[in-house]
């Protein structure tokens, strides 16, 4: 099976790496020649959690985004849209354009919250789906990616998209290794991650420590707590259902991903743009929605953008 995976950072890495090590034809897009040419060269190189390595050369091929990827993938079975949300560009939503007149079906697995609305005009929304990920995955160079915490991948059709090619796309994901479930809802799944991503980034991301560190002091955990109870009152004021343990399921991914670091640490490390705007910012719009402030909310996402100068 042909996949197409949009985006070569530490998610789209492992999954091309995985897939195509399950015997896929996987072509993987990156935004730089430089990578895709590496990629060409050296294959991918996988570590996972227990220490294993395996380098991953055949049925993978790499090509640049620039150079009309969307029209190459019309003969595709599955793309994967593995790129954060910031790289939604004009650029990249406009070769869309490609995809919707073949209908090729599109797994979306961008954090935050949003995004889906936005790409419904310009794919048709029943070739739409959507993906929630715990994987946990570090990018080390190019080609290299480390598979730190096996997760589980919950998959759905946000709008009106066709059941039994979720499953098929489930399957296909099992094969290769993946913990991937249908979810029953998989709006309720997006607005789980986007709570424990706007409780655990960004202070992870202020303080620079990893996940686990959150919990070692009754400051920190007072601060997480805080984050959660905010975002909770805006989910009920908006009817938005979640689970009565909620808080204490956060605690556990920082538990049991205690030497992670977030995607929102890693991107201030690197100076670069965090998915800031579509995480804590999105809480802030909904609470401005329902008549309601999010002080908290509001007042990391300003000190996450203030990290940078831009």
């Amino acid at each position: 099976m042909r996949i197409d995976i949009v985006g070569a950072g530490a998610i789209g890495l492992l999954f091309a790496g995985e897939l195509s090590a399950a015997g896929h034809n996987v072509h993987l897009w990156t935004r730089t020649e430089e990578q895709a040419d590496w990629i060409n060269r050296h294959g991918i190189e996988l570590e996972h959690h227990n220490g294993l390595r395996n380098t991953v050369k055949t049925g993978i091929e790499a090509g640049v985004l620039s150079r009309g990827w969307a029209e190459k993938a019309e003969g595709s079975a599955w793309v994967l849209l593995a790129v954060k949300q910031r790289h939604l560009t004009s650029g990249l939503l406009d070769s869309l354009a490609f995809i919707k007149e073949s209908h090729v079906p599109v797994v979306c697995l961008q954090n935050g919250m949003g995004h889906l609305d936005r790409l419904a005009s310009y794919l048709s929304r029943d070739q739409l789906y959507a993906a929630v990920t715990t994987e946990g995955a570090k990018k080390l160079s190019a080609n290299q990616v480390i598979r730190s915490n096996p997760g589980q991948t919950r998959l759905g059709s946000p709008f009106e998209a066709d059941p039994v090619k979720l499953t098929e796309i489930a399957d296909v994901l099992g094969q290769a290794g993946f913990g991937a479930q249908v979810a029953k809802d998989i709006e309720r799944e997006m607005h789980r991650k986007l709570l424990m991503n706007a409780a655990i980034n960004p202070l992870t991301a202020l303080w620079r420590i990893p996940n686990g560190e959150l919990l070692t002091s009754e400051y920190r955990r007072g601060a997480l707590e805080g984050l959660i109870s905010e975002a909770l009152a805006i989910y009920e004021r908006l009817g938005i259902p979640y689970d009565a343990d909620i808080g204490e399921q956060i605690k556990e991914v920082c538990r049991t991903t205690s030497g992670n670091i977030s995607s929102m640490l890693a991107d201030v490390q690197r100076g670069e743009e965090t998915e800031v705007d579509f995480i804590n910012g999105y809480l802030v719009e909904m609470a401005g929605k329902a008549g309601m402030s999010a002080p908290a909310h509001e007042w990391v996402w300003r000190l996450i953008k203030g990290l940078s100068n831009t």
